[in-house]
């Protein structure tokens, strides 16, 4: 009897020690607390890259759909405007397309330039949210006159 009650005297002193010891447990609430911010901010920076992609590609077909009134069926040109106007854009991931329906109302000038850009993402798991590992942005602008 005797050695039971000592065994339970040192496993209750044993894990009364092991409650009050919080020697590690600040080391481990940060690294916890980090990995978590470092995920948000990587995260918001992703973000903040989207918008300023979007941004860019209406700018982009805004620029391509004045040079378009200007200059009619130079569709090099019309490319070349775009692309001018999207700085900070991989351009091999850009797609443009000028339609000018003068063809079928020959009265009216009026162009509509679309431009589509293939965003792939910085981190991992928002990816996986997307069925192809990256997002289609769009740009459109339409002028006439």
């Amino acid at each position: 009897m005797n050695k039971i009650v000592r065994c339970r005297q040192v496993t209750s002193a044993l894990y009364s020690r092991l409650i009050d010891e919080e020697r590690g447990s600040n080391l481990v609430e940060f690294s916890l607390v980090c990995m978590l911010l470092t995920v948000l901010l990587i995260g918001m920076v992703d973000f903040s890259n989207i918008v300023y992609a979007d941004s860019v590609l209406q700018a982009g077909a805004q620029a391509g759909a004045r040079y378009s009134l200007s200059h009619p069926g130079d569709s090099s040109g019309i490319q070349s405007a775009v692309l001018d106007r999207l700085v900070g854009l991989d351009h091999s991931h850009v797609t443009v397309a000028a339609e000018s329906p003068a063809a079928v109302y020959p009265t009216t000038r009026s162009v509509r330039v679309t431009v589509s850009y293939e965003y792939e993402f910085i981190v991992p798991f928002i990816a996986d949210l997307f069925t192809d590992d990256s997002l289609t942005l769009q740009g459109e602008a339409r002028l006439s006159m």
